[in-house]
């Protein structure tokens, strides 16, 4: 999440963005930090937060 709102190298963010959404199943826009932020928000503030999508190994 730091990555995808601070780094300024544009490579890093979207590999955190690619690897967000493989860990989460959150697919967002490229450079549109905006709405991972939200769902990154929404998802610490539920009780549990909805289930990532990725399969666990």
């Amino acid at each position: 999440m730091k990555a995808i709102l601070e780094d300024q190298n544009l490579d890093v963010v979207k590999e955190a963005s690619f690897s967000f959404e493989q860990m989460t199943g959150f697919r967002a826009r490229l450079f549109e930090p905006a709405s991972v932020k939200a769902w990154w928000d929404q998802y610490n503030s539920t009780a549990g937060g909805p289930a990532p999508t990725a399969a666990k190994k």
